[in-house]
């Protein structure tokens, strides 16, 4: 599955309904930064590893910076220890431990041990079963993979990086221009906004 139709997916299943937390944080913005694991507010040096793994692979490095290099575990450590409440930040970190937990039970090795193929053919299964849950009627939010999944992409499309190397960003546009071609617009990536 390619980044596009990833992203179209988790659009599709998560509409507007982003939590209260996370909306939060996106209107305070999302510092860039490279990812360090010294002083981890609120996950644990286990926790943070799993998470940014994942990160990695729903939003890899390609042509241009991944989730890791946009700092988005980073930015989710600090929203669950300063915009999400003690319940909430705690039921989050329960599903990353039950989700490395059932990982390691399932292939006889830790998520962050396996190697980028492996994480692969995984995650496609973790995803297909989180479908299949939500078309059951399961509660979305009660399901890792969404919330991972939402919280990442969120992450990294608010960050330097996801707004300035993969989206367009223009902070103050020029003129309106109401009909261009599709090549003078920016190489028809979409643009950010700045809420």
């Amino acid at each position: 599955m390619n980044r596009r139709e990833a992203l179209r997916r988790v659009a599709l299943l998560t509409g507007a309904a982003i939590s209260l937390p996370l909306a939060s944080a996106i209107l305070q913005g999302c510092e860039s930064g490279t990812t360090t694991v010294e002083g981890l507010k609120y996950l644990s040096q286990t926790q943070y590893n799993t998470l940014n793994e994942i990160a990695g692979r729903i939003m890899p490095k390609t042509d241009t910076p991944g989730a890791k290099e946009a700092g988005v575990t980073d930015f989710i450590d600090t929203m669950l220890a300063e915009f999400y409440s003690e319940e909430e930040a705690k039921a989050y970190v329960a599903m990353i431990d039950d989700f490395a937990k059932t990982c390691e039970t399932e292939n006889g090795t830790s998520f962050i041990k396996m190697t980028d193929e492996e994480r692969d053919i995984y995650l496609t299964k973790v995803e297909d079963a989180a479908y299949k849950a939500a078309e059951a009627g399961t509660n979305k939010e009660e399901i890792f993979w969404f919330s991972a999944k939402q919280g990442i992409l969120s992450a990294f499309f608010i960050s330097e990086v996801g707004k300035t190397q993969v989206l367009q960003h223009v902070a103050a546009p020029g003129p309106f221009k109401g009909c261009v071609p599709l090549a003078e617009a920016g190489e028809a990536r979409t643009w950010a906004s700045d809420w």
